[in-house]
């Protein structure tokens, strides 16, 4: 609880465990939305199967809209359409291609 009393630099957690220090006043959303720069959320596909949307929409009000927002995930489904909804503003995709085909680049030309 001492080291969450301010702005953490970097914060590992899970979507419930952030809403429930929230809902607890172990931390602050104002402190969230002042300090949060980037979110990563790892694994976005299953997010939604493990029953995390009411906590993220709990998180939406804490996320300021100059943080930058980074979903991952190995697949692509309506779930991973749901959260960039969600959490995105102005999303840019960017879809790699399996290693291995020969006429394919790993990495996008458009990308820098």
């Amino acid at each position: 609880k001492l080291a969450l009393s301010g702005p953490p630099n970097i914060l590992v957690t899970t979507p419930a465990c952030v809403a429930a220090c929230i809902s607890k006043g172990i931390v602050q959303g104002s402190s969230i939305k002042e300090s949060l720069s980037m979110m990563i959320l790892d694994e976005a596909d299953l997010l939604l199967s493990y029953r995390c949307e009411d906590d993220l929409k709990a998180l939406v009000p804490h996320i300021p809209r100059s943080c930058q927002s980074i979903l991952m995930s190995a697949t692509s489904s309506p779930d991973i359409d749901k959260l960039t909804k969600l959490l995105l503003h102005n999303p840019f995709v960017l879809t790699l291609t399996e290693v291995g085909h020969a006429k394919d680049d790993v990495v996008p030309r458009n990308v820098q």
